[in-house]
């Protein structure tokens, strides 16, 4: 696969290198590595005429990394001899024979049920597209992401567009306030998602699922088999991954986890949009409780309307498929409430677990982003989402928090603003000196975490040159450390960028300090609780130690921040920040340019 190359003049590792992925470190056997060396993998596979992709699909099973897996194809009521060619070319396949087409769910709801039966059950369910190709390292990478940690649930891979390697087509879901989901990252660059992220839903053409959360949270719910439009898939993946949420889990991405889908954008037909609109309004109703539904209710009314309008411009065909899925709702209200009360009794958070994973638009399709028209409709109704987001985001909001946590982030961007103009010639001063001592370009980006665990590019003044050995691997920090970029350190000149990423909103002046995506799957469970506040210029661990303190310190003075945020405590801060500046104390660990590794949590809680 074809990838661009980019320089990263600054910083430990490129992201080719980088143990950005907990799959490097556990390969390496650091302190997050895997806790089992070889889990067992059962991969089930629906298929229905789909002759000409299975081998493909068997060709790079067998070339994986992770060898101990076992493969079951469920074959929906193939018409083209799928099975006698799979009996003859994949003899190590377990083929479960349907009479009728199962679909998706259905199909994959009944591999799940024979995988895990008896004593021999899998550690892991692959759920796997038949159309698909895998990287041989893919189910080993996939694997080593979810053995991180326990309460990882579900771990999506980056699909990519067959034929079009450096495009994606799926890097997990993207869900929207009024319910819609969509492919996220669609044909966008894969470069763009080379980070681990925690994202709202695995798509459901390719997504590992631990064994022993299948056993607690079951797989595809039934209730979608009723659902009008016959076997079309529709939200089950979605309402997979909701549950696991808000059961304590976690669903990501692992980007180092790759495989190409030979992907066809099919028409619409009215079958399919029904079971779509009832597959949506099941979701709602199965997971939103009442205050969130209320604070939709303008966004999922404006989506009826359009989706009504939708449906007379396509015809009578439509409009009575629209129809249905209202009266499927009606006529499954109580056993949808029946199951809403037994996940009632698991639900370990609330909907803010995943509701702050949500994003106001989706990509649009070519046919609409060419129609004025629709174009203009599309920005209003992404403008009722984000207002949406807005108000759900709200309701997060805990009833006595302090004006200080309101009005913190608009102050910060005031004297942000106030700052970045009095302190422009100082600026343009160091950027044309660091220009002529160092080079261009003047600035360094880093992809950082912040708050939400939302990523963001950090900008700081340059203060290394490049530097390679014999081998064109980048010489260590001290050595590629310039006087000038020591000089500008010790004063922390370098990191007066960041003002514009404070103007932006993605920093604080006061927080912890914003570290590299590398580190998300590390953390322990205690840990990720620093993304919880807005990373600062400085903190609690800045001004207790700087760089000078371990990681255990280091964390536990960011959570005590967390604990502690106040306008005194702030404000003491700051002024210790001032001090420590004067003083230049704790600008490096020993033995380091800058601070070391963070390699894992030593437990994860």
């Amino acid at each position: 696969m074809a990838r661009s190359k980019k320089t990263h003049r600054e910083g430990s590792a490129t992201p080719a290198s980088a143990p950005n992925s907990s799959v490097e470190m556990a390969a390496k056997g650091g302190s997050a590595a895997v806790s089992r060396t070889d889990p067992r993998v059962a991969v089930i596979v629906v298929t229905f005429n789909s002759k000409e992709h299975l081998l493909d699909l068997a060709c790079s099973l067998r070339a994986q990394t992770h060898r101990n897996w076992k493969l079951i194809v469920v074959d929906s009521a193939s018409t083209d001899a799928t099975r006698g060619w799979l009996t003859a070319h994949v003899p190590e396949a377990q083929i479960i024979e349907s009479q009728r087409n199962l679909g998706y769910r259905k199909g994959n709801r009944l591999g799940m049920e024979r995988a895990t039966a008896g004593d021999r059950a899998p550690d892991y369910l692959l759920i796997l597209n038949d159309d698909v190709e895998l990287h041989p390292r893919a189910l080993e990478r996939m694997l080593a992401a979810a053995e991180v940690a326990p309460e990882v649930a579900i771990v999506a891979p980056a699909i990519l567009l067959h034929g079009h390697a450096g495009l994606i087509n799926a890097a997990g879901s993207a869900l929207l306030p009024a319910g819609f989901y969509s492919a996220r990252g669609k044909n966008r660059d894969y470069e763009d998602f080379r980070w681990p992220a925690e994202i709202a839903a695995a798509s459901g053409c390719c997504f590992l699922y631990r064994c022993k959360d299948y056993r607690q949270l079951g797989g595809f719910d039934a209730i979608f088999d009723s659902l009008p439009g016959g076997w079309h898939a529709s939200a089950e993946d979605l309402d997979l991954s909701w549950r696991a949420w808000i059961a304590g889990k976690r669903v990501i991405y692992q980007p180092d986890a790759i495989l190409w889908h030979k992907y066809r954008q099919r028409p619409m037909h009215a079958s399919r949009f029904a079971s779509l609109v009832a597959g949506r309004l099941a979701f709602l109703a199965l997971n939103f409780r009442v205050r969130e539904i209320l604070c939709l209710l303008p966004v999922l009314v404006l989506t009826e309307a359009a989706l009504a309008a939708y449906s007379a411009l396509r015809g009578v065909s439509f409009l009575r498929a629209w129809v249905s899925g209202f009266r499927w709702l009606w006529g499954n209200r109580r056993r949808l409430g029946e199951i809403r009360g037994t996940r009632a009794t698991r639900r370990c958070k609330g909907d803010h677990a995943v509701t702050h994973l949500m994003q106001p638009t989706i990509p649009l399709a070519p046919s609409v982003e060419s129609n004025p028209l629709l174009r203009a409709a599309a920005l209003v109704w992404f403008g009722a989402n984000a207002c949406s987001f807005a108000a759900l985001r709200l309701l997060e909001i805990p009833r006595r928090r302090s004006g200080w946590k309101l009005f913190k982030p608009v102050l910060d961007r005031i004297a942000a603003g106030v700052a970045l103009f009095l302190l422009s010639p100082l600026l343009a001063v160091v950027a044309g000196v660091v220009a002529w001592k160092i080079g261009t370009p003047v600035l360094f980006r880093q992809t950082r975490i912040g708050w939400k665990e939302r990523p963001f590019t950090l900008y700081k003044f340059r203060t290394m040159r490049d530097g390679f050995d014999s081998g064109g691997r980048a010489l260590p920090d001290e050595e590629r450390l310039t006087p000038l970029g020591r000089w500008l350190r010790s004063w922390s000149v370098d990191e007066l960028p960041q003002l514009w990423n404070v103007l932006k909103g993605e920093m604080s002046w006061i927080g912890p300090r914003p570290l590299l995506p590398a580190y998300l799957p590390r953390y322990s469970a205690r840990q990720r609780r620093r993304h919880e506040v807005r990373p600062g210029l400085s903190g609690w661990a800045q001004v207790c130690g700087r760089n000078a303190i371990d990681w255990e310190s280091r964390f536990a003075l960011d959570l005590e921040y967390v604990e502690r945020q106040g306008f005194r405590f702030d404000l003491r801060i700051l002024g210790l920040t001032v001090r420590k500046l004067l003083t230049r104390e704790g600008i490096s660990h020993a033995g380091h340019a800058t601070m070391e590794e963070f390699r894992g949590a030593a437990s994860h809680g």
